[in-house]
């Protein structure tokens, strides 16, 4: 969702202020502060919330309503939000081909 694109454009961006340093600053200053912003993105994912699809996936509803409210604003809907994920999951399911996993175990044959 929104978290990848926003990581991508984030990894995106710190490559060209490297680069750009590269052309003003010798290699081993650069070297000083780059590890920074990196560390910087795993302490944010640190505080991240779990995937709502996950926790109603493993049956976590509550858990499932805690991350949508850190994720959603105020106004959002949450409890219809889950309903659609649950629903979603279960159509995932019922479709006709499931999912790869599920191909591979009742045709054994595809396997190598």
């Amino acid at each position: 969702g929104s978290f990848s694109i926003f990581e991508g454009v984030l990894r995106s961006l710190g490559l060209i202020i490297v680069y750009g340093c590269g052309a003003f600053l010798p290699w081993y200053e650069i070297a000083y502060f780059a590890p920074v912003f990196p560390f910087l993105a795993l302490l944010l994912l640190l505080k991240s919330p779990e995937s709502p699809v996950y926790l109603v996936q493993k049956g976590k509803f509550e858990e499932a309503e805690i991350a949508l409210t850190k994720l959603k604003d105020n106004e959002y809907d949450i409890a219809e939000e889950i309903k659609l994920i649950s629903e979603g999951l279960v159509k995932n399911k019922q479709t006709k081909y499931g999912t790869v996993v599920e191909k591979i175990d009742k045709h054994p044959e595809i396997r190598r």
